[in-house]
């Protein structure tokens, strides 16, 4: 759950990653994987659901916005199998971006390119457009560099310095 940078809405991504079984393959059941979008009334704080908007992925993660609040990035963790008539093929765990309106409502832009994701709890440091160092507030928290191969997402592990480790 996220409120807008000035509290205009608030974002709420609902996910699902369920699977069932498909020629022996374990693949995504379908489901709700939406932001619900809810403007805020001013005067009393009252939420009032104004879009139920695609995340254009399967099971979103995590999702930010850019400071000034016109960009939202949204993203997914895993690899699924989806059905494509009657193939399973993989749906790739990716990134998506949407631009926000002046009301609130997300307009889906398209997947962004390759690039770095990180689990909650780690920081990334950019010195200009250089990664410079990564940390980490929590043990088990990772971050990866990401890169399109072909429709597939390819994520290779970067090490993450534990804060106050030496």
């Amino acid at each position: 759950i996220h409120v807008h940078p000035d509290g205009r809405a608030v974002y709420v991504a609902n996910r699902n990653d369920r699977t069932v079984d498909y020629n022996g393959q374990q693949v995504w059941a379908g489901g709700d994987n939406t932001f619900a979008v809810f403007a805020i009334n001013p005067a009393t704080g009252e939420p009032t659901l104004i879009q139920n908007a695609d995340t254009h992925t399967i099971h979103v993660r995590t999702f930010a916005f850019d400071p000034s609040g016109c960009m939202m990035v949204a993203g997914s963790i895993e690899d699924i199998n989806v059905r494509d008539g009657d193939k399973v093929v993989k749906a790739p765990a990716t990134l998506s971006v949407s631009k926000v309106g002046a009301d609130g409502k997300l307009v889906a832009t398209g997947k962004l390119a390759d690039g770095i994701a990180a689990d909650d709890g780690v920081g990334l440091h950019f010195i200009g457009t250089r990664l410079h160092r990564i940390v980490a507030s929590e043990p088990r928290a990772k971050a990866w560099r990401v890169r399109k191969s072909g429709t597939r997402a390819v994520e290779t592990p970067l090490k993450a310095h534990k804060l106050g480790a030496r």
